[in-house]
């Protein structure tokens, strides 16, 4: 299935995909879609000369995006959801660890046949053998095309925790999600917290420092006029979670606007929630951040320690955003249903 001269390529494209210099014509969709897409994608994963498999997955992007396809922020989304300009809803967040592209394939068809508008794919760090930004970006957009999917594809890198001062390390990693598409990053400064100090602010001095000086860096690479959400993992589990918050959206703001001036900033809070003593406290403290800061906030359910009842009552929380663990990804589509953009 690889090609191993340039005539292999020209044959693989032939009566489906025209390049021209920086531009690319798609002549035929059917039989890109069809008959080509798969082995251009398997050539742009396994082809042995890295400059080849950039080609080809920057040859996906491009044939997506003439399609219609296109990797987007959900940034706007967050900022309406938080002004009341939009309906109550729940986006899925989904983490396709194995084969991206086949379970891709089926996450398309479930939003085409539930009608749901948005589905946060999550690429994150709890797989060892994960795939890299390019290569999981170039299998979903593959999977969007292949399903006949039209629209905005939500990407999220959920691998940037920080467990010391590690901002140039951060900020590479940003830069080649960036550059792959994922508009839609997620901090986790949790670590850099110091919770033995008596002080909140001091407490989340080095975490809201650190994030502010990534998030600044964000908005200075990511593309003109994308808006990248940026979204913040916060820590819960003490009676101060609250005054943690404020201490750390205040100082933040503050750090921020030296770094970036007056440009968005933070654009969701990110909560992990592992019993549902958590869950409650999860609920108090969505409330705070939306009617103080306007700031939605999303949950991670990576446990198992959940009644059904729980998952089917998350659409009526003030949740814009569960990232679901592996054990509900089979029920997507009854998720999907209840909580997704109709």
């Amino acid at each position: 299935m690889l090609f191993h001269r340039a005539s292999g390529l020209e044959g693989l494209l032939r009566g489906c995909l025209e390049v021209h210099g920086s531009s690319v014509r798609i002549v035929d969709a059917h039989r890109l879609r069809e008959q080509r897409l798969d082995a251009l994608l398997y050539n742009a994963l396994f082809q042995p000369e890295e400059k080849v498999r950039y080609f080809l997955c920057w040859l996906i992007r491009q044939a997506a995006a003439g399609n219609a396809i296109h990797p987007a922020s959900l940034g706007g989304l967050y900022a309406k959801v938080a002004r009341g300009q939009a309906p109550k809803f729940t986006i899925p967040t989904i983490s396709l660890h194995a084969m991206p592209y086949w379970a891709g394939r089926s996450v398309f068809r479930a939003m085409r046949e539930v009608g749901c508008g948005a589905v946060a794919l999550s690429l994150d760090g709890s797989a060892e053998s994960a795939p890299s930004p390019l290569e999981y970006a170039t299998c979903l957009l593959a999977a969007a095309m292949r399903e006949g999917y039209e629209g905005p594809v939500f990407l999220e890198a959920d691998f940037l925790c920080a467990d010391s001062d590690q901002t140039g390390l951060i900020q590479e990693l940003l830069e080649g999600a960036i550059n792959a598409g994922f508009f839609n990053v997620l901090l986790d400064p949790r670590r850099l917290e110091d919770l033995t100090h008596p002080d909140p602010s001091a407490q989340v001095e080095a975490s809201y420092t650190f994030c502010a000086a990534l998030a600044s860096f964000v908005r200075q690479i990511e593309p003109q006029g994308v808006g990248s959400a940026i979204s913040i993992r916060f820590g819960l589990g003490d009676a101060n979670t609250a005054l943690r918050l404020r201490a750390f959206v205040e100082g933040f703001d503050r750090e921020f606007v030296r770094r970036a001036g007056h440009v968005p900033g933070i654009s969701r809070f990110d909560l992990n929630v592992r019993s549902e003593l958590d869950l409650d406290a999860a609920v108090e403290l969505a409330e705070v951040a939306r009617r103080e800061y306007l700031l939605p906030t999303g949950v991670d359910l990576p446990g198992t320690s959940f009644a059904d009842e729980w998952l089917e009552a998350l659409v009526n929380m003030p949740f814009a955003q569960v990232h679901l663990g592996d054990w509900l990804k089979a029920r997507v589509s009854a998720i999907l249903g209840q909580g997704g953009i109709k």
